[in-house]
This record gives C-alpha cells, sequence and structure tokens, in this order.
C-alpha cells in the first residue's frame, strides 16, 4: 500500500516544486473554482463576427459566478461539430459553458447554398441543447475601420489597467474601406438570413455594449434567457477607440469623403 504521506513529503522536498512552490499554492488557495464532481452543464454559442464586441461581451459573461467561458473556441459554419460542447470536459463548480463563435468565412461564401449549411448546423445544435446568443454591430463604417486599425496596429483589445502607447494614426485607403464596409455588411445580412427564426437572444454592439452603462442591461437579458440568476456586470476590458476618426486616422477628411458618397452615409455623424 502506498504511504501518501511519505509520497507527498518527498514531492515537495523536490527542487521542481521549491522552485514554483507559488503558483503551485496559487493554483491550491483557488481549487474551489473546481470541483471533483462533474455538475450537469449547459452550453450555449456566442454567434459574432470580428469587431462586434464578442471579446467584452463574453468577458462581462466570465464573470458570472454560474459561467464558466471558453473564449478560444473558434468555428466557422462549415467547419461547426455539432458534438463540439462535449469535446471538452471541464470539471467546474460552474454549470453553465459558453463558447465563442466566430462566424468568419474564411473558404465560405455568403450564398443560398451556404446559408442552408449554416442553418443546418445550427439547428442541429438547438436539437442538441444549446442555447444560441447572437451579437450585431449595425454600424458597419466603424466596425470596417476597426478591424483594419486593429489589423494595421495588431492590437485588438485593451485591459482597464493596460498602460496604452501613443500610436501613429493609421492610414486608409478609401478602396480598403469601402470593401470592407461592403464585406461587413454582407455578413450581417447572411447571418439575420440564418438565425432570424430560430430561438435565440439577440443583442447589439451600439445598444448593449458601446456604453459601460448598458452592460448590467444586456447581462439581465442574458441570464434571463439561459434561465439563471443575474450578477453585477462586470469587465475588464476598455475600449480601443474613440469616437471621432481624427484622433486615430491619418487621412479622415478622406475617408468622411468617401462615406459620404457610399450607401452607409447615414453612419458619418457617428464617426465625425
Amino acid at each position: 500500500m502506498v504511504n501518501t504521506r511519505s509520497v507527498t513529503k518527498k514531492l515537495t522536498q523536490a527542487p521542481l516544486y521549491q522552485q514554483n512552490k507559488h503558483k503551485i499554492k496559487y493554483v491550491y488557495n483557488n481549487i474551489n473554482y473546481f470541483s471533483l464532481r462533474r455538475s450537469p452543464l449547459q452550453h450555449f454559442v456566442l454567434i459574432a463576427r470580428g469587431r462586434s464586441g464578442s471579446t467584452c461581451l463574453l468577458d462581462i459573461l466570465s464573470c458570472h459566478p454560474q459561467i464558466l467561458t471558453d473564449p478560444h473556441t473558434f468555428f466557422n459554419y462549415d467547419k461547426l461539430p455539432i458534438d463540439f460542447p462535449h469535446r471538452k470536459p471541464v470539471y467546474s463548480s460552474k454549470n453553465v459553458r459558453g463558447y465563442k463563435f466566430s462566424t468568419q468565412p474564411k473558404n465560405m461564401e455568403q450564398n443560398a447554398a451556404n446559408a442552408k449549411i449554416a442553418r443546418y448546423k445550427l439547428e442541429a445544435l438547438i436539437n442538441a441543447g444549446v442555447s444560441l446568443v447572437y451579437l450585431e454591430r449595425s454600424n458597419v463604417v466603424k466596425r470596417a475601420i476597426s478591424s483594419l486599425v486593429a489589423k494595421s496596429r495588431k492590437q485588438f483589445n485593451y485591459r482597464k489597467n493596460e498602460r496604452l502607447e501613443a500610436l501613429p494614426p493609421v492610414n486608409i485607403t478609401p478602396e480598403a474601406l469601402l470593401g470592407h464596409m461592403d464585406y461587413c455588411h454582407q455578413q450581417n445580412v447572411f447571418d439575420r438570413s440564418i438565425i432570424q427564426d430560430l430561438p435565440h437572444i439577440g443583442l447589439n454592439y451600439e445598444q448593449n455594449l458601446a456604453d459601460e452603462a448598458d452592460h448590467q442591461d444586456a447581462l439581465d437579458k442574458i441570464c434571463q434567457f439561459l434561465g439563471i440568476t443575474s450578477a453585477p456586470a462586470v469587465t475588464r476590458l476598455s475600449k480601443v477607440l474613440p469616437n471621432s476618426i481624427d484622433e486615430y486616422i491619418a487621412n479622415p477628411e478622406e475617408l468622411k469623403s468617401t462615406i459620404a458618397n457610399s450607401n452607409y452615409a447615414k453612419y458619418l455623424g457617428e464617426i465625425a
């Protein structure tokens, strides 16, 4: 029979333990986050496009005492495995598990045939008991600019306690902006056509996330949809860009003129 006390003593005296004992104690002190008994899990998928506030929303949800989120799960409609909630068992005291589903169609055109595939996958998830949370950013101008700036700076999110470095203004060509605005608009239309009559809760970035004062209402709605008690809304992230493009774009007047003469002129007042 193994003498557990003797084994434990030898392990704690080992050099590897001594080098990492502070990390090990930290994990031990927070072990109540996990449970030796696997709780029945309720799953939901957050469906959103890039630069739509999905990271912020998932951060808010992750601070809920009942919700465990996986921010690094990304699937496309054509690659979405129906049984994915069962592929990553986690022994946790939190009984609601959330995934971030990026709907970015890399090799999948937004046409009727692919819409049928996407809808079939989402229907299969619903039939498997997975809830759908849909997040959309209506202002395709700000979303397109945010995406192009983030890719140029290679900086996508900021934490509130993070010291921000002064970065030079970004130059965006009118052609790049027009193409990206059209692309963002097509994505919104595609996603709405798939999810509009499926059971889900829909949130809007402008109405529910852009202003931190609205975060509590957003969390309350999702919790009600999932059938769990709400909690104080907390986020560790801050907005990446100011409202006026004059502050971070090298050629703002050129882009304003481009937007004014496009199909998205109605959004011009929100970036000036």
